[in-house]
């Protein structure tokens, strides 16, 4: 049986803080094969928008009807920085196993430096973005949300999530501010 074509609409969704409102009236229809750049300015909603595609918050109003695994992958959580929680803890608390995950990070980032004994604060922001596209590989999903992934890489790291993402057999949304790493990535843009 083939699986449909459409993975994700919403019909007007809108949302509204206390004194503005970020969004209102979209309808979006996400399709297998799609790679959206999601574009605009600071403080727009594009964050919300991914949280909301990805069930973690709701919207004021409208509906999304959803056919697929999503994962959200957040911008860098500075708290990350600062844990004392092991790199192995935080991987099981985020449903995977280290010994699965550091296989992915040894073949996708040709990495042995990230260990499962070490303190989330020892790592650097990249090698925190790289543990999570990491997750993102060992869940699988089918609709990938990325949220300004391409800040705390350096020219290496950002060939490796090129790759990653043109090996990705999933739909994703991207927040970046980087147009070039977009028109590398995207075929179609949104702007909010």
């Amino acid at each position: 049986m083939n699986k449909p074509t459409t993975i994700l609409t919403t019909h007007n969704l809108s949302f509204e803080l206390p004194h503005e409102t970020l969004f209102e009236k979209l309808n979006i229809s996400i399709k297998r094969g799609d790679r959206i750049g999601l574009v605009g300015r600071n403080g727009s909603g594009k964050s919300t928008l991914l949280k909301i595609l990805a069930r973690q918050i709701e919207p004021s109003n409208g509906s999304i009807e959803t056919r697929c695994s999503a994962y959200y992958l957040p911008q860098l959580d500075f708290s990350l920085l600062e844990s004392d929680e092991s790199v192995e803890s935080h991987v099981v608390r985020q449903g995977s196993s280290w010994p699965f995950v550091h296989k992915i990070l040894h073949q996708w980032f040709k990495t042995n430096a990230i260990q499962p004994t070490q303190w989330l604060k020892t790592l650097s922001g990249g090698e925190i973005v790289k543990l999570h596209l990491a997750l993102v590989e060992a869940n699988h999903p089918e609709l990938l949300l990325l949220d300004e992934p391409t800040n705390h890489l350096d020219a290496t790291g950002l060939q490796v999530l090129k790759n990653f993402l043109a090996s990705f057999s999933g739909v994703f949304i991207i927040v970046s501010h980087d147009p070039f790493f977009l028109d590398l990535v995207v075929d179609n843009i949104w702007e909010l």
